[in-house]
């Protein structure tokens, strides 16, 4: 993806595979997870990624707020043009309780992105916010510059309370880094995803995930600066664990330009 592509249309639900969730995190809790040894602090998603359909049609918005241009709000408490629920294979999307509640079927994650009215310059350089409630067996989260299907970054809180950055790449995915969290009914993430629309081979995108609850202050940082991504599509990943189904609700989904 070039610096000043359009990304209009670039409206995605997908599901995949997940092969397995491995640990390399120090302190945390044994659980059924496979393992394998670490290379890095960090949790990590490993597993073969499917391409995805895209269904979504199109909404997007372009409001100015503090910490930048305002490219998309939604509640998430209903469907609208942006989302809207849906059943297919290996993936369910319905409004619950006031709240978008995402499961992947099997062992598998889950992708949302909806569309945005921006171009790449825009999304080079993002906050994204959004509240989650995590179903059992479940990683869950946001995920940015996905340039496709298969290769993005992800920033997620699992049901072992653990924190974590994650990149995929052509459907293997290592982890970055990670932080241990008090346990919460649900968590407020804050993402950070800035760096060069195209940032070639060795260009640093800065990554940063925080956590407002259950605990103000939470958070995990890492610049990669080997083969970065390219401006891309963000939005709403779930992943189950040990081949299990996962589930989220969320709500207040918010991506701020800056």
């Amino acid at each position: 993806m070039r610096a000043g592509d359009d990304l209009t249309g670039l409206s995605l639900v997908g599901h995949a595979p997940l092969a397995g969730i491995v640990s390399g995190m120090p302190g945390r809790a044994a659980s059924s997870l496979d393992r394998r040894p670490a290379r890095g602090p960090a949790t990590w998603l490993a597993g073969t990624i499917a391409a995805a359909v895209a269904v979504v049609t199109v909404a997007g918005g372009s409001a100015s707020a503090a910490g930048g241009k305002l490219l998309f709000q939604d509640s998430l408490q209903r469907p609208s043009a942006a989302i809207t629920a849906q059943q297919a294979a290996g993936l369910r999307i319905a409004f619950v309780d006031h709240q978008l509640f995402i499961q992947s079927i099997g062992s598998g994650f889950v992708f949302l992105a909806p569309h945005f009215s921006g171009n790449g310059s825009q999304l080079a350089a993002v906050h994204v916010d959004v509240t989650v409630s995590l179903g059992p067996t479940t990683i869950a989260g946001l995920f940015c510059r996905g340039p496709s299907t298969n290769s993005f970054y992800d920033f997620v809180v699992d049901t072992d309370h653990t924190l974590s950055i994650n990149k995929a790449t052509a459907g293997d995915a290592t982890g970055l880094a990670s932080e241990n969290i008090a346990p919460a009914h649900q968590y407020h993430l804050s993402v950070e995803c800035s760096g060069p629309p195209r940032p070639g081979p060795t260009g640093p995108v800065h990554l940063q995930l925080g956590v407002t609850t259950p605990k103000e202050g939470d958070h995990a940082t890492f610049t990669d600066r080997s083969a970065a991504f390219g401006a891309g599509p963000v939005g709403l990943i779930v992943a189950g664990t040990s081949g299990h189904s996962g589930s989220a609700s969320f709500r207040s989904l918010t991506v701020r330009q800056g």
